[in-house]
């Protein structure tokens, strides 16, 4: 394990579990790059709360803590007003993610948020819509889809979600989740607000971490997300209930992986020493960032189309990056299919887009795609 993440998941370990770290240990770090790492991942509230137990001053670690505890308190409010406004509209709701996680935190802003995700009733879309409008919230995205962004400067984002898991999901996520509804808890102070059991929450949030995993990538604040809510959580889940889950989801193995690596780092602030299996599943984190990176989501997906017996499979990704079927067209560029005629102007719509609004996208695709094929030459 390369030192500067070692002396992160340090830091981190110490805030997590509300210890002081080791001033002698913090002497011997290179902050200024571990916050480079830190702010990568998402976790440099995290770590500055534990330098400020230590004693430590940092401009960088500082900032990012009161920023996070900024956005929390924000956030709060104004999903408070919001689930309000669907009480009101008798919509149902169910917030999701790191709205949740956030609370088994032992400090208010450690665990830091770039939005607020909430699970609501698909038949009331443009209901929503007319309601976060009258908000002063402003849609990034204009089509219907698994789920809608709507921004409200300076930092409010929130994407309101139909479905859990989009058609680029994998196939049995999609399908266990295909009906929400049977995992749905009424809250007990609400009538239209819903959550879901300890059991199936874990169980949810290792499917939005496995679905990352597999597509770009996750970082180190999803280890740090997973120690926590076993420690808060884990005695009191039915393992043999979540067992039979994962088994279904096809996440078994992933979450063994995930889970024991997450305990034997957090557990022993990092000292532990890895395996080489783990040492390469680590990486696979840190290479990763928050939210993946399209270099790791163009080669996973060309690997699993190779593992999926997809001949010449790099050819065969280029080609379905290039020209996606018609339905994901149909569904991403509805305005183009008023008319047979204008359909094939979306393919040129769509790529006019990418290198306009995304052309580190490109590089990064194709850099993962020579970089596959000249491993497999070697």
């Amino acid at each position: 394990m390369e030192k500067n993440v070692r002396d992160l998941i340090y830091l981190l370990s110490c805030a997590v579990d509300s210890k002081t770290p080791d001033k002698a240990k913090i002497a011997e770090m290179d902050l200024e790059r571990l916050y480079s790492i830190a702010k990568a991942h998402s976790v440099s509230a995290a770590a500055g709360i534990a330098l400020s137990k230590a004693g430590i001053s940092n401009d960088h670690f500082r900032n990012a803590y009161n920023q996070s505890l900024r956005r929390s308190v924000i956030f709060d409010a104004e999903r408070s007003r919001l689930l309000n406004e669907l009480e009101k509209q008798k919509i149902w709701y169910m917030p999701l993610k790191g709205s949740l996680l956030k609370d088994y935190y032992p400090v208010a802003g450690m665990r830091e948020m770039a939005d607020a995700d909430i699970l609501f009733d698909k038949e009331r879309h443009d209901d929503l819509r007319e309601i976060m409008l009258a908000a002063g919230f402003k849609p990034e995205n204009k089509e219907k889809n698994h789920h809608d962004a709507y921004m409200k400067p300076p930092i409010l984002n929130f994407e309101m979600h139909t479905t859990l898991f989009s058609h680029h999901a994998d196939e049995k996520l999609r399908s266990y989740y295909s009906d929400i509804s049977r995992l749905l808890i009424r809250d007990e102070d609400n009538e239209y607000g819903y959550h879901m059991s300890e059991n199936d929450l874990y169980i949810y949030l290792t499917a939005h971490e496995y679905n990352h995993f597999r597509v770009g990538g996750t970082g180190l604040r999803s280890l740090m997300d997973n120690y926590v809510f076993l420690r808060e959580k884990g005695d009191s889940l039915d393992k043999e209930y979540v067992a039979e889950q994962l088994r279904q989801t096809g996440m078994t193995d992933y979450d063994n992986k995930r889970r024991e690596l997450a305990y034997k780092l957090f557990s022993s602030a990092g000292s532990a020493e890895l395996t080489p299996e783990e040492e390469s599943f680590l990486q696979k984190y840190v290479s990763s960032g928050t939210y993946g990176t399209f270099s790791n989501k163009a080669r996973n997906a060309i690997e699993n189309l190779s593992s999926d017996g997809k001949k010449h499979s790099k050819l065969y990704y280029i080609r379905r990056r290039m020209f996606p079927d018609i339905k994901y067209m149909n569904k991403h560029f509805p305005q183009f299919f008023r008319c047979k005629l204008f359909i094939p102007f979306a393919y040129i719509w769509r790529l006019l887009k990418v290198v306009i609004r995304h052309p580190g996208q490109l590089t990064a695709e194709f850099e993962a795609i020579n970089e596959i094929n000249t491993s497999r030459k070697a």
